[in-house]
């Protein structure tokens, strides 16, 4: 059986900080600080429980995408 998806979470890539938007199922849209875009943040960010992600192509995205699928954060 799948685990049930909590929330949706937008990531707008910047150079040096990235803004993040989480949508949860009930329509509750959060802004929570703008963390810097490195490994550790995202890896700090990221352990949480599962949601649906969506990231900007860019610079970013490729390393991004890569951590977000690997077990370090699960």
């Amino acid at each position: 059986m799948q685990e049930a998806t909590t929330a949706t979470t937008g990531c707008d890539l910047g150079e040096k900080q990235s803004t993040l938007s989480i949508l949860w199922p009930d329509g509750r849209m959060e802004r929570p600080k703008q963390i810097h875009t490195t490994t550790e943040a995202m890896r700090l960010f990221f352990t949480r429980p599962k949601a649906h992600v969506v990231i900007e192509v860019g610079m970013h995205s490729r390393w991004v995408s890569a951590l977000l699928r690997s077990s370090a954060i699960r």
